[in-house]
């Protein structure tokens, strides 16, 4: 389907959900379900498998999160102080000077996180959230099984 023709079918999905109308779809295209679904049900074997919101599925999938940090130079008097509390807050944080990268358990250590660098007054420029896509999702459903089985 041409692009044009795809944005007015997004667009007519979502008219009737917000009229109130339950729609089904099936797709093997998952960025194109992901943007357009309030509840997602993956099929294996020919059964529903996990079925969910996005966020209800990601948060079952998820066990960490990864969070890049994009920040200002941090004080030369801080930086001991400072590099203790990262061995003691993150597993194995990866600082070039600029950008550092968490890998956390769960949303909440975020705003820890950030608290942390205002405390020591270090500017934050930019916060990136990785999140697993449906198809990594998917994938995680379909291939666990079957790699722990042939192990």
């Amino acid at each position: 389907m041409d692009a044009e023709s795809a944005i007015h079918i997004h667009r007519l999905i979502k008219e009737l959900h917000k009229s109130g109308k339950t729609i089904f779809m099936t797709s093997h295209n998952l960025d194109e379900v992901e943007k357009l679904c309030t509840r997602i049900a993956i099929m294996k074997d020919g059964e529903i498998a996990k079925i969910g919101t996005m966020e209800e599925l990601r948060s079952y999938y998820r066990s960490t999160i990864t969070v890049h940090i994009k920040h200002g130079s941090i004080p030369e008097k801080e930086m001991p102080s400072f590099e203790q509390w990262l061995g003691s807050f993150a597993v194995k944080p990866k600082s070039d000077g600029t950008y550092t990268t968490f890998l956390l358990k769960n949303e909440k250590e975020i705003a820890e996180l950030l608290r942390t660098f205002y405390q020591y007054k270090i500017d934050v420029y930019r916060v990136g959230v990785e999140e697993p896509t449906l198809e990594d999702i998917f994938l995680e459903e379909h291939y666990s099984n079957d790699l722990t089985e042939n192990i």
